[in-house]
């Protein structure tokens, strides 16, 4: 097993040479000893350092004419067999490499159906990417964008595009164009409205706009009611209109620090919610609604907020995996969370709670107990840490 990782020591060594001969001769080694150099092929930084060795070998570049045709030198052939496939790869991972642009030649990487160039300098895109019509899915998120590229709504195959984390301030009309698009992720930026022609996209499931400036809900979506995912959090939105029983498809719900202190009733008509924040709010109760309607919930986020007691209709939920109750004011929990016997994260740290049901000790899939920062007496205490440190493997 060690000659075999030497030998490919020594393969890699060549074809991250940079010098043309050496990587002819990494590539013949490869071949010859069947070592697999995928790893090398998906590096960007490799293949184009390719694509610049001589414009002469990239400008004959057709797929529609032979190798064999194209070149009479038979010492280059093996060397742009290889480079042809390159142009067949379907997937690039570029992160963290300080690119501050990409080059035009990234129009012959013709078959790519996904790229991901997050945490990079980039702040546009070259015209050329509009021609890689079998890319679905672009991660561009963690980058320097200050405006919405607009090569990126010519590109109506894309199914997924992540745009977080940059500095983009509008999203343009144009992105109507974009009817293919399952997933848009434009959290952490500095988008202040959403237009109207977002509606287009009629295929989107997941909606993702965190930290974002939205002063209000966005009504242009209200009627993308196939929607599964909704992000808002981290606006300062303040209220939730009763549009959002629109949303019956509705899976994931995200709405953590925005000052809501009431939700809805119309949040009954989400029946399939599974996945619901709202921490980080000023909730000093939780909506019956909420709780009634929605007994496929696996996670319930209701941390940091004023709740001085939770409905029983919690302890319905029973299945629930994670509860996160931490950073209120409860002053007591009901007997009957011994009801949640899916949970494996529970978290009631910093609220005022003297004393926890003994039912708690059923929870034998418990993974993640805290209990911290709540006044219990000693003997409370002493039965609450011996239970946890000996059946829960993350007590606190």
């Amino acid at each position: 097993m060690s000659e075999i990782n030497s030998e490919k020591e020594n393969v890699m060594r060549l074809l991250l040479s940079g010098q043309l001969e050496s990587i002819e001769l990494g590539l013949a080694l490869a071949d010859s000893l069947q070592i697999d150099i995928t790893e090398f092929k998906n590096d960007i930084d490799i293949i184009f350092d390719w694509f610049n060795i001589g414009d002469r070998f990239i400008d004959k570049f057709d797929p529609t004419i032979s190798w064999a045709d194209r070149y009479t030198s038979k010492s280059e052939f093996p060397f742009h067999k290889k480079l042809r496939t390159v142009t067949l790869t379907k997937e690039i991972y570029l992160k963290k490499r300080n690119l501050a642009s990409i080059p035009a030649q990234i129009k012959y990487l013709v078959n790519l159906e996904a790229m991901d160039l997050h945490n990079n300098q980039l702040t546009e895109l070259p015209i050329e990417i509009t021609t890689l019509h079998n890319l679905r899915k672009l991660r561009l998120y963690r980058n320097h964008f200050s405006v919405f590229p607009a090569e990126i709504c010519k590109m109506i195959q894309l199914t997924e595009l992540n745009l977080g984390y940059n500095q983009i301030d509008s999203i343009p009309a144009e992105i109507a164009n974009m009817t293919n698009l399952v997933s848009l992720d434009l959290n952490n930026n500095q988008i202040k409205s959403i237009p109207t022609e977002i509606a287009n996209l009629t295929s989107l499931k997941g909606l993702y706009l965190r930290n974002n400036k939205l002063t209000n809900w966005p009504s242009q979506i209200n009627t993308m009611t196939l929607l599964q995912a909704i992000d808002l959090s981290e606006n300062p939105l303040q209220s939730i209109p009763a549009e959002i029983g629109n949303f019956t498809e509705l899976e994931v719900l995200q709405l953590t620090s925005i000052n809501l202190t009431s939700l809805p009733t119309e949040i009954e008509k989400l029946t399939k919610l599974t996945y619901v924040a709202l921490s980080r709010n000023q909730f000093q109760s939780l909506p019956t609604e909420l709780l009634v309607s929605n007994k496929d919930i696996h996670h319930l986020d209701l941390s940091h907020n004023q709740l001085k007691s939770v409905p029983d209709h919690l302890f319905d939920l029973t299945k629930l995996q994670t509860l996160y109750l931490n950073d209120n004011q409860l002053e007591s929990i009901s007997e009957k969370i011994g009801n949640l016997t899916m949970l494996e994260e529970l978290l009631l740290k910093n609220n005022q709670l003297q004393s926890l049901p003994s039912q708690i000790t059923s929870l034998t899939k418990l993974e993640l107990l805290s209990v911290n920062g709540n006044p219990f007496s000693k003997e409370e205490y002493k039965w609450i840490n011996e239970w946890g440190s000996n059946n829960i493997g993350d007590f606190y």
